[in-house]
């Protein structure tokens, strides 16, 4: 838009109209790849917890799926 005329970025402007829409219920499916093997699953599991993502952010079936494969303590090199 940078390049586009000033009256036409004006008139495309004054025809912006705001809405609200009230959401009453979501219906959504989840998919988190439950088909992956457990050491993918610990990958996600470990790349969350080196990005210090918050457990609260995260969507609960994802927490679910990945309880089982995080890991209690930092990986020692083998």
């Amino acid at each position: 838009m940078a390049d586009a005329p000033a009256d036409y970025v004006q008139q495309m402007l004054r025809a912006i109209a705001g809405i609200r829409i009230a959401l009453t219920r979501q219906v959504s499916k989840w998919k988190v790849s439950q088909n992956h093997d457990a050491a993918d699953r610990k990958g996600v599991a470990r790349g969350l917890l080196a990005a210090d993502t918050p457990a609260r952010t995260l969507p609960l079936p994802l927490l679910v799926l990945l309880l089982p494969v995080l890991p209690i303590a930092p990986e020692q090199p083998a």
